[in-house]
């Protein structure tokens, strides 16, 4: 294992720090972009590009009838967004098989964004 941790807990905790990279991204894009449904909706996918990025998938959602945009609109903090919402988020997410389409998308992303100046003009 890594540091004293067993393989599944090393998982579990780059899980979670990659969902927290993601919802944090998704307050603050959603937090200081026009209430439009265009830009709620460029939120989500970045939140799923950086999952993807981390080497990760989203299957299944959130409950019905929650939008997370406006509860992320209406929660005081970030820390408060991202400890409402990352249960559900990290149970939605599986691993990216090695095997898929994506498994060398890391590499591709480096080649195309391989700085940080890139990366934000990406964005």
């Amino acid at each position: 294992g890594h540091g004293g941790e067993d393989g599944a807990d090393a998982g579990n905790n780059r899980l979670r720090r990659w969902s927290r990279y993601s919802l944090k991204f998704f307050y603050y894009w959603v937090s200081f972009s026009p209430l439009t449904r265009g830009s709620a909706a460029a939120g989500y996918a970045a939140l799923v590009a950086i999952l993807r990025f981390g080497g990760y998938g989203v299957q299944g959602g959130m409950k019905e009838g929650v939008q997370l945009d406006w509860e992320a609109i209406l929660s005081d903090s970030f820390e408060n967004f991202i400890s409402e919402q990352l249960p559900w988020l990290t149970k939605s997410c599986v691993d990216i098989d090695e095997e898929d389409d994506a498994g060398g998308a890391e590499e591709n992303i480096m080649e195309v964004l391989p700085d940080l100046r890139s990366r934000i003009e990406a964005l």
